[in-house]
């Protein structure tokens, strides 16, 4: 994921969607924070939204678990933006 997936994923219809936050502090490794869509059958990573990295945020990206509704998966950065998705 190229961050951490520490919420909980959503399940949907054919995909499973995961939370990933980043870090703009130093660390082993980088950590990047955005939205992804797992594949339920494959585990392959069908998409990830990457977010931003601000300037001197220790933490970026989405961290809070996603919720799916009529269709819509709906997931909310670490800015407070909401962001809607198509279930796949």
């Amino acid at each position: 994921m190229g961050g951490w997936t520490w919420a909980r994923p959503a399940v949907g219809r054919t995909a499973v969607y995961a939370s990933v936050a980043g870090t703009s502090t130093p660390y082993v490794g980088p950590r990047s924070g955005g939205f992804a869509a797992i594949d339920k059958e494959t585990g392959q990573l069908r998409w990830l939204l990457a977010s931003d990295k601000p300037g001197k945020a220790p933490v970026y990206g989405f961290a809070s678990a996603p919720v799916i509704a009529n269709g819509m998966v709906y997931a909310a950065d670490l800015t407070g933006q909401v962001m809607a998705f198509t279930d796949e």
